[in-house]
């Protein structure tokens, strides 16, 4: 390197180094033994950074004694840790990267695709780069099926961005595989994007991926509508676009839509597990549930429980399955005014999933929380504090600072507060909360209603008597849109709670205390004394 600088001015340098320092860098790999050379095009293929148990896998090949060979006598790697090898200099990647033909790229590729293929993977990245190794050896189908995988994988770990990349790749192979593809690999990908877009709140883009895949479904001729493909995909569609509806509280659409949905999950029962019977009749029951239709929502989660408990007895699931059903439940009898029935529920699936799962997982925040919210409406909101605070901070990390679950948390804590009179602690809470939910939902969004509620609840008592009306006006209008045609007696109950806090507007002597200003006290002595007042609450975390 320094010989070719030697006499360049460093305006000519620019030009001309990146291509005399690759003819230097040749110059010297040319030198190599073939084996050896033909080791460090496999580690291109591989890229800048690799697993040596990836090469140990080719090693009928010869490539892994020829890259031991390599490593040990020319220093072109870095050893990471022991299984971890990069690239030293990326220049010398690009050196030997600049000499594989097409051809000759596509057969390593192949090569490596099918040497890696019989081993176990644990995580996304193994499947995404398998992936990514059969789309480099133009094997399409391969490509297409890890490219799922991956993205799946990726879905159970909560990244739905990487999951949305990884299905976006997955729909490109498509487009290069011969022949035409089954209407199940043409809809697989934009079923996914469209669950995974939900889960990213960004409700139009999921819902022109599912009608899209809806249109597709109705274009099938008659003939083709009796096989079982296209009764599994139509099925596989019709559920994604119901939840999406209700995600939008739109949930006559997501109830039409479940209406069809659950009859054809019955009768194709035979072809799946219980817990896959159970996971349909637990969506449709979820609809219904938030739909305000909470008794019949009870038959069919119990329905659900049902099927879960026979597919854990033998051994088909964990009591994870378990504790989705108690979750379900639990918010049912809430909704029915049965809270100390629905804490139990809750109970059992916190019990459960911190058993079986790291405690900073999401479902154990969303555990956490449920008994939050049952303890304050129960009036122990005291102990449901340092509940809700650890719901709070589990779904923060996990789902981020602008996500509705995260939302939904600082709610279910600032209701905490308020039911112990720190309602000022609670408006915090609550405008954070609203902050997060108008930017996520629409402004009419059932989600609304609650949280709105409660925060006119907690400016009532504070003395904001007048933005408290507004509010509490807010909740009632968008209630009626959602809800007026709906269940007359939970619409009749809703709108009487909401006119019974609008009522304690009016009447002074229902306000409470914690708007007053605290008086200083005079005395003769003309010296001023300040009464100051601090809460640390019950035990140190509590602040």
């Amino acid at each position: 390197i320094n010989s070719t600088l030697h006499g360049y001015p460093i305006g000519r340098l620019r030009g001309l180094l990146p291509a005399q320092l690759n003819e230097e860098i040749l110059e010297v790999l040319n030198n190599l033994p073939h084996q050896e050379m033909d080791a460090l095009k496999v580690a291109c293929c591989l890229g800048t950074m690799f697993r040596i148990e990836r090469f140990e896998a080719l090693k009928y090949e010869g490539f892994y004694e020829s890259l031991l060979a390599v490593i040990a006598s020319h220093g072109i790697f870095d050893k990471i840790d022991v299984e971890h090898y990069k690239w030293k200099h990326i220049a010398v990647f690009e050196a030997v990267e600049s000499i594989i033909i097409s051809n000759e790229r596509i057969e390593i590729h192949g090569r490596i695709a099918d040497a890696l293929n019989p081993l176990t993977v644990d995580h996304v990245e193994g499947d995404a780069q398998f992936a990514r190794h059969y789309s480099m050896a133009e094997r399409w189908k391969e490509a297409y099926s890890q490219y799922m995988e991956a993205g799946k994988k990726a879905e159970r770990n909560l990244d739905f961005l990487g999951a949305l990349s990884l299905y976006k790749q997955a729909e490109s192979c498509l487009k290069q595989m011969e022949g035409q593809p089954s209407l199940e690999q043409m809809l697989s990908p934009r079923i996914a994007l469209g669950l995974c877009l939900r889960e990213l709140i960004r409700y139009d883009d999921a819902e022109i991926e599912l009608e899209y895949c809806l249109n597709a479904t109705n274009n099938v001729s008659e003939e083709n509508k009796a096989s079982i493909e296209f009764t599994e995909t139509y099925l596989k569609v019709i559920t994604a676009l119901a939840t999406l509806k209700q995600a939008q509280s739109k949930y006559l659409e997501a109830i039409e839509l479940y209406d069809r949905a659950l009859p054809i999950a019955l009768e194709n029962q035979g072809l799946h597990s219980q817990v896959w019977l159970a996971s349909h009749v637990a969506a449709y029951a979820e609809i219904l549930r938030k739909s305000g239709n909470v008794f019949k929502a009870k038959k069919l989660h119990s329905e659900a429980l049902e099927y879960r408990t026979a597919a854990v007895e033998v051994g088909a699931c964990t009591i994870l399955e378990l504790a989705s059903s108690y979750t379900q439940l639990g918010c049912t009898l809430f909704g029915l005014g049965d809270f100390s029935q629905a804490f139990n529920f809750h109970k059992k699936a916190l019990v459960a999933r911190v058993e079986h799962l790291d405690f900073h997982h999401s479902l154990v925040s969303e555990s956490l929380n449920y008994c939050a919210d049952v303890l304050q409406s129960m009036g122990n909101g005291k102990d449901g504090i340092a509940l809700g605070m650890h719901a709070a901070n589990i779904r923060k990390t996990a789902f981020g600072a602008f996500h509705p679950a995260y939302a939904h948390a600082l709610s279910v804590l600032g209701s905490c507060y308020h039911s112990i009179g720190r309602s000022y602690d609670a408006l915090e809470l609550l405008e954070e909360c609203l902050d997060i939910c108008e930017v996520a939902f629409s402004m009419s969004h059932a989600n609304l209603i609650p949280n709105l509620m409660l925060y006119g609840s907690i400016l009532r008592v504070t003395g904001n008597l007048h933005k408290s009306r507004s509010v509490y006006e807010r909740a009632l209008t968008i209630h009626k849109k959602n809800f007026g045609d709906g269940n007359e007696k939970q619409r009749k109950g809703m709108e009487d709670q909401l006119l019974d806090e609008m009522i304690l507007i009016t009447n002074p002597k229902m306000k409470a205390p914690l708007d007053m200003a605290i008086p200083s006290i005079q005395l003769e002595s003309e010296k001023e004394h300040l009464l100051i007042c601090v809460d640390v609450g019950s035990r140190p975390s509590d602040e």
